[in-house]
């Protein structure tokens, strides 16, 4: 067309030029009314399409809030049941007070050759002092389950990816205790050794003593310190998912529940070691057992590691 238009063109090219420019003006204006239409027509489709993406959320929304009721109700189930069955299974077990004394003798010989022997040093110690007595007691009722259950919840909350596995071995120990319980039992310090003193009795505060007049406890399942074994799950439980720097500090927990259960004369220094063996032992297989993927996409977040290797 260029060349129609230049310089010595015939006459006619200029009218072939006009031509042209018509039609490529025409060619724009179908463009610029076809994008508008397509403009005006996607206007129309999005408050529609936004209308079902903001259904498709709710109904997701919805369903997601409906599974975790449901599986927050299953898990709620799941910790009363074994809660309960634990409770009445170990008050079921048949009392054998010959072989609780005879165990006993061995676990206080086995305590002396150990040299950890400190059960009458710190039950003398909880006697000289009634405060330390008092504080025991009250920890020794309160911080046991209140303190499990709340730290159950929080790992329900807020550290999905291994609530499961430590809940597990939670449960597996409590289990293996009660068979522990039926075929060892253990006459516990302040009914074998002489000079022990229950100083829960002694210094009675809040329901202290009720399981001796009730019945409903068995006075003879020493062995292992479910006390001691619940108090080091909660530690690794807050170490394991917990991000603080100052984590580790929370194994005092289950230090000073060590200290309240041998100090009142409930348990042998033995017993609370058998404990905490159990549990570390316990987080071991239940690691193995479960999706090993899941600790090492949990770890990678850098959200916490395990404290055991």
């Amino acid at each position: 067309m260029v060349g129609l238009v230049g310089v010595g063109a015939q006459p006619g090219s200029f009218i072939l030029a006009d031509v042209a420019r018509a039609q490529i003006a025409a060619g724009q204006d179908d463009d610029r009314k076809r994008h508008e239409d397509e403009q005006r027509r996607a206007g129309e489709r999005r408050p529609q399409q936004r209308r079902v993406n903001g259904a498709r959320h709710r109904h997701g929304r919805c369903a997601r809030d409906a599974r975790r009721r449901w599986t927050w109700a299953v898990e709620v189930g799941i910790v009363l049941f074994w809660n309960f069955s634990y409770e009445a299974l170990r008050s079921a077990t048949p009392t054998r007070k010959i072989a609780a004394f005879e165990n006993a003798d061995a676990v206080e010989r086995l305590g002396a050759a150990l040299r950890i022997n400190w059960e009458l040093t710190l039950n003398q110690l909880f006697l000289d002092h009634t405060w330390l007595a008092d504080f025991a007691s009250y920890w020794y009722q309160l911080a046991h389950e209140t303190v499990t259950v709340a730290t159950l919840i929080w790992l329900w909350r807020s550290h999905a990816r291994v609530y499961r596995p430590l809940r597990s071995t939670l449960v597996g120990i409590s289990l293996i205790s009660l068979v522990a319980y039926r075929f060892y039992p253990l006459a516990p310090p302040r009914f074998a050794l002489d000079g022990a003193v229950d100083t829960m009795l002694a210094h009675p505060v809040l329901f202290a003593g009720w399981d001796s007049i009730t019945g409903l406890s068995n006075l003879y399942a020493a062995m292992p310190s479910i006390h001691v074994a619940w108090a080091v799950w909660c530690a690794l439980a807050w170490n394991v998912a917990g991000s603080a720097p100052w984590r580790r500090w929370l194994w005092a927990y289950p230090a000073i529940t060590a200290l309240a259960v041998v100090g009142t004369a409930n348990h042998y220094v033995l017993d609370a070691v058998v404990g905490a063996v159990a549990i570390a032992a316990g987080w071991q297989a239940s690691r193995r057992i479960y999706d090993q993927q899941s600790f090492q996409h949990f770890q990678a977040n850098g959200r916490g590691n395990t404290v055991l290797p």
